[in-house]
């Protein structure tokens, strides 16, 4: 009797697709995908109706069908982009769970166009990421998906720092030089210092040669000179190992620097200078 419940169930799913019903094309998309139907399994004709479903506009139908496109499955294709453009659709109907899967998976993919899309929605929805705040700032930093554009990298990129994510020492040092040399951004000196701080405690040798700097000469109304602290970054930027030899002997001069003018003794310093 369950494989007459089961005819019945295809008889009547078929009937309701063919009059328009999204939730009919459904279920024959799965009747069929999974060999319920009376013929068994045909992927072709269970695509076909997932589909359909997608096309009246049903959400679901559009996320699954995005899925299946984008992943692949058992004698269907993929279809990465068709995929994605319908993981968007669905994020044009307002659904913020196919933006983020679309986000995802465009971006691990490259497929930066549909990525920046997707992102720029979800931004535009409220979405609080520090995630997405990140890639944002990375596709306008490395014009990928959109064009390149510094300004409003910086932006996404201290939404992401800001909401917790962890920037890596090149995107740091950027923002650190770009409030330090005030073109892209308003100088901001003791910003410029706090980004630098935050690449040089991950291990940048180029920022910690300017911590040595900021603490030879202080910041004005926010960094006291300190020429101990001065000597010991411009020390760790030489040892980092990092440094071009050139970058390296100017660091070594800024320490004889320090002796010179009585600020360190040669012994504190002299492990860098011998």
């Amino acid at each position: 009797s369950s494989g007459k419940d089961m005819e019945k169930a295809f008889y009547w799913a078929q009937k309701g697709a063919e009059l328009g019903s999204a939730d009919c094309m459904n279920l024959l998309w799965e009747m069929y995908y999974y060999g319920q139907g009376p013929n068994g399994v045909n992927t072709t004709e269970a695509l076909n109706w997932l589909t359909k479903a997608a096309e009246a506009g049903d959400v679901d139908a559009m996320i699954q069908l995005g899925q299946v496109l984008i992943e692949g499955a058992d004698g269907i294709q993929k279809n990465e982009k068709e995929g994605l453009s319908w993981l968007i659709k669905a994020g044009d109907e307002g659904s913020q769970n196919a933006l983020i899967k679309a986000c995802n998976y465009a971006y691990n993919l490259g497929y930066y166009d549909f990525a920046f899309r997707a992102s720029t929605d979800l931004a535009e929805m409220g979405l609080e990421d520090a995630v997405l705040y990140h890639r944002l700032g990375w596709m306008y930093y490395n014009g990928k998906g959109t064009k390149e554009d510094d300004a409003s990298a910086i932006v996404w990129y201290e939404k992401a720092y800001s909401a917790g994510a962890t920037l890596r020492n090149d995107e740091l040092v950027f923002i650190a030089y770009a409030y330090y040399l005030g073109q892209i951004v308003k100088a901001d000196v003791p910003r410029s210092y706090q980004y630098f701080k935050a690449a040089a405690d991950a291990g940048d040798g180029i920022a910690m040669a300017f911590l040595g700097s900021f603490f030879e000469y202080g910041i004005e109304n926010y960094l006291s000179p300190n020429p101990e602290l001065a000597l010991q970054w411009y020390g760790k930027a030489i040892d980092n190992g990092d440094l071009d030899e050139d970058y390296a002997e100017g660091t070594r001069d800024d320490i004889r620097r320090l002796v010179e003018k009585g600020l360190v003794s040669w012994e504190a310093a002299s492990k860098w200078l011998q």
